[in-house]
């Protein structure tokens, strides 16, 4: 049977972040006015290089106004959206609300930030576990594409209650969310095939098409940027603008034409760098230990064999994307894992 479940702000460090409020705005109003003023005058540079109005006067070359007109957009750009964040989280924070509906087939989150709304919808099939995370008690989703925060707000017997009552109503249990885990990949991972259908592992063919039109676009700029600078006499400027024109066209091209890439076979990993069909590295790892290590800040799935360390994935989080990928490999390879004190401990105690 389907259930409705609201949560709502609570305690009262959140409003030390109102208080802290008007302090932040105009910080943030100071800078935002900055890269505005960057922003026009890249605006008036631009119109006097085509010929649709004067230049205006400065002693200062055109190539150093262009950098510091590019410049001012990515800061504006950038900072204006995290402004805007920021004001949707405090919102959030202060008078929002998460309402969870829960049914046998799906989990749906609504968080609700004054004015707006948004709506998540997990399928059944794509939840592996439900639990609390850290200190603060956080209700957390693991799922088959990675860990996902429900909520922070309500009470902590509230988020403790949710925790116990979400898998009963969707028939969660440890055996079938082991069995789901191992069928799928965390998020930022896909599966492909070589030339003789052996499997691949590869980074998320999504993210890296994301990441191309971004770098693409962003070397379009600034070779036109460098281009229009070429209208005066070459100086640090123009030097910049080549640079960042080159390193983000060759970042563009390797994402679209070169990959990493691991081949999981039984007993065996290979890792490989390639650029088109060029293979550029290949390291072949029989019979290696899988190892999951925890840092300070970063986790890392190590591929080990006497006394070669390959990283298969690193990076910041709780270190259960890590294990997710770290357990698929080992189903997939048959190869032994081995995890940090923490998540083996936690792991043994839903097992």
């Amino acid at each position: 049977m389907a259930w409705t479940f609201a949560l709502r702000p609570r305690g009262a460090s959140r409003w030390l972040h109102a208080a802290l409020l008007p302090v932040w705005l105009t910080l943030w109003t100071a800078a935002e006015a900055a890269g505005l003023v960057l922003v026009y005058l890249l605006l008036r540079l631009l119109l006097a290089l085509l010929g649709i109005s004067p230049m205006p006067p400065s002693t200062i070359s055109v190539s150093s106004l262009l950098f510091a007109g590019l410049f001012g957009l990515a800061w504006t750009v950038l900072w204006t959206w995290g402004g805007i964040s920021t004001l949707r989280d405090l919102a959030w924070t202060l008078w929002g609300a998460d309402r969870l509906r829960v049914d046998p087939a799906s989990l749906e989150l609504v968080k609700h930030a004054p004015p707006l709304s948004q709506k998540r919808l997990f399928p059944r099939d794509s939840i592996l576990r439900v639990r609390l995370r850290d200190h603060a008690r956080s209700l957390v989703l693991e799922t088959t594409r990675g860990t996902e925060l429900l909520t922070t707000l309500g009470t902590p017997a509230q988020r403790e209650g949710l925790r116990a009552r979400i898998p009963a109503t969707l028939g969660l249990d440890e055996s079938s969310a082991l069995e789901r885990e191992l069928s799928g990949l965390p998020e930022g991972w896909d599966i492909d095939l070589d030339a003789d259908s052996r499997t691949l592992l590869v980074g998320s063919r999504r993210w890296r098409r994301g990441q191309t039109r971004f770098l693409a676009a962003a070397t379009a700029v600034l070779t036109l940027g460098f281009v229009a600078s070429l209208r005066s006499p070459f100086g640090p400027g123009a030097a910049v603008l080549a640079l960042l024109a080159l390193l983000s066209g060759f970042g563009a091209c390797w994402l679209r034409w070169g990959r990493s890439e691991w081949l999981v076979e039984d007993r065996l990993l290979v890792f490989r760098r390639r650029f088109g069909r060029r293979l550029l590295a290949e390291e072949v790892l029989p019979d290696a230990q899988l190892v999951v290590e925890a840092g300070d800040e970063l986790y890392r799935l190590i591929a080990s064999k006497d006394g070669r360390r390959r990283t298969i994935a690193s990076g910041p989080g709780d270190g259960r994307s890590f294990v997710h990928l770290g357990r698929w490999l080992a189903h997939r390879s048959s190869l032994p894992l081995t995890l940090p004190p923490g998540l083996a401990a936690e792991r043994r105690e839903r097992g």
